[in-house]
């Protein structure tokens, strides 16, 4: 019974994509249909041809009997091009589709479920097992629908038949094997640019998947989005291209192959010329059975790989039924412009009943106001940097900024007025400019060049070969980590928030890339609300004031100068930094 559900289940999921291409599926079910009509005459020429021709030793009707048949194979050969080359490509759409819809929900899914699912995994998903899903459409499903029809007609006709001569040899000849050994060159050349277009997929998914908080953060999920549409869709054209060409070579086979026949025919023809025996039922049989096998063998083919499709899709279910985040949710009102007021009350959060927990977190920070958060790893830190950027929502307790109660708000109202310098920032396949530029996507030239100049990005765009316009890399590869780092810090300051999160900016680098960064980010943090993540002391020399976490809980807030003086947690943490 639950088999049963299975498959009526993915059946639905199959229906309500092909809705989607409703008009291609409905002609390829008019092809099938066609060429099988067609087919059926096969037999009826067949015993034409030996009972009414054959027998009466009539050669110009004879010939013009086979020319006849050579139009009617031709008719049927056309068929089955149109419907193949038809179905590869409604099979590649129906693919496309499902890795579009795969992609834009992994996008949207929270970063909270993210841990719980490898990047690999999600990448195989996306890529492999819609790859399987996509053969096992055009090999299986449309395959079993044709060579169906073809076997209920020719077991009709077999049925009205008798059955008294057994096999026919088969001819092989050269032309076939010429013809096979051609294609299989040109399909080859043609998949090493497909898998290259689809290794490029499956890249910018990897890409998207590591620097998905960075994509939140700054709003720029529809970017992201677009911009994998359109290397789907180059991807779709070359596999298309590849298809085409696998949909040729059977037919050139055929063609072969039914010559083949007619000169087998004519032989026996001309052996019936000079021998009296009835054969016309019998010669129509064999040739419904001739025409029966290959279907046969490709139905019982199909049921496999349709297996391989439910197979595939149960794990597509367990990535579309994961939660979705509310970015854009309408009933919520937008976040008013941030003035930089924080208000953290009676905060509860933990993963899991047995997971870390943090409690009675509760805290304020003033407009304009930089406040460190440090502490031993694991203690909470980055934790309650997530739920500030609602990457987590608290079990309980409520954050308020300016008075408002940020989740009675829209996320990305939230996100598009906070600026995150994270401690191992995501660069994309792309050019410095546009890497600058991606959480401001209109921003000015002049506007990206201030925020390098301020950022010391400037100092090395220089130097690059074609300057903000030199590519760096999948993940910025060409750059060192501090380089790297600056393009972050000139991301904060293109951006130009009210409310700034540094999330340990210089925990990975060296002093002379720190002595740099570290003055890069005394000036973006003025003015403005700013929030940092710290576990080397030098990076908040200066702030205003400090929160200690220890174990989920605050265990000391206050400046620099009193907690220096104060045994504590943070005189220890200090002590242990500068020995």
């Amino acid at each position: 019974m639950s088999t049963f559900r299975l498959k009526s289940k993915h059946v639905e999921t199959l229906k309500g994509i092909l809705h989607h291409n409703r008009r291609q599926f409905i002609l390829v079910l008019l092809l099938m249909g066609l060429s099988s009509a067609i087919m059926m005459l096969v037999p009826l020429w067949a015993k034409i041809l030996v009972n009414e021709i054959i027998l009466k030793n009539d050669f110009f009707l004879l010939v013009k009997h086979l020319m006849l048949g050579f139009f009617l194979f031709m008719t049927i050969l056309f068929l089955e091009f149109q419907r193949e080359s038809r179905k590869l490509c409604l099979g590649n759409a129906m693919e496309a589709a499902v890795r579009a819809r795969l992609f834009q929900h992994i996008i949207n899914m929270p970063l909270s479920v993210m841990p719980k699912h490898r990047a690999g995994d999600l990448i195989s998903r996306i890529s492999n097992d819609v790859r399987v899903f996509g053969d096992g459409i055009r090999e299986g499903v449309f395959s079993l629908i044709a060579n169906g029809m073809m076997v209920l007609g020719l077991g009709i006709l077999m049925l009205w038949y008798s059955f008294t001569l057994s096999v026919v040899a088969i001819l092989l000849v050269s032309p076939t094997a010429w013809a096979t050994n051609y294609f299989v060159r040109r399909i080859r050349s043609t998949s090493r640019i497909a898998q290259g277009k689809l290794a490029s997929v499956n890249n910018m998914v990897e890409e998207s998947i590591r620097g998905l908080r960075e994509i939140k953060c700054y709003g720029r999920e529809e970017f992201v989005k677009e911009r994998f549409h359109r290397l789907n869709d180059e991807t779709l054209k070359t596999h298309n291209q590849q298809d085409r060409l696998r949909a040729i070579n059977p037919a050139i086979v055929s063609c072969q192959t039914f010559i083949t026949i007619g000169i087998l025919i004519l032989v026996c023809s001309w052996m019936v010329f000079h021998e009296s025996f009835p054969i016309a039922d019998l010669t129509a049989f064999i040739t419904c059975l001739l025409l029966i096998f290959t279907p046969i063998s490709r139905t019982s083919a199909s049921f496999g790989l349709i297996s391989k499709v439910f197979a595939v899709m149960d794990r597509f279910d367990d990535i579309l039924h994961l939660p979705k985040e509310s970015v854009h949710e309408e009933k919520l009102p937008s976040l008013p412009t941030i003035k930089g007021l924080i208000l953290v009350k009676d905060i509860l959060f933990y993963y899991g009943p047995k997971g870390f927990r943090m409690e009675d977190i509760s805290f304020e920070i003033r407009p304009g106001e930089t406040v460190a958060i440090v502490g031993p790893s694991g203690a909470g830190k980055t934790t309650l940097v997530n739920m500030l950027l609602r990457f987590l929502d608290p079990i309980s307790g409520t954050i308020l900024i300016d008075g408002r109660d940020i989740h009675r708000h829209r996320i990305d109202s939230l996100r598009r007025q906070i600026g995150l310098v994270p401690q191992e920032p995501v660069l994309f396949d792309a050019t410095l400019r546009e890497n600058l530029s991606f959480g401001k996507m209109n921003a000015t030239q002049d506007e990206i060049r201030a925020a390098a100049r301020a950022a010391y990005v400037d100092q090395f765009a220089l130097k690059l070969p074609n300057g903000y316009d030199t590519p760096i890399g999948p993940y910025g590869g060409r750059l060192s980590v501090g380089q790297r780092q600056r393009i972050a810090i000139a991301r904060a300051f293109l951006l130009n928030p009210r409310l700034l999160i540094l999330d340990e900016p210089t925990s990975a680098l060296d002093p002379e890339s720190e002595h740099l960064i570290r003055d890069s980010l005394r000036t973006l943090w003025l003015g403005r609300t700013t929030i940092i993540v710290a576990h080397r002391m030098s990076t908040i020399r200066n702030v205003d004031r400090i929160i200690v976490l220890d174990n989920g809980r605050i265990v000391q807030n206050d400046t620099r100068r009193n907690l220096l003086k104060e045994d504590g947690l943070f005189q220890r943490l200090y002590a242990y930094a500068v020995s």
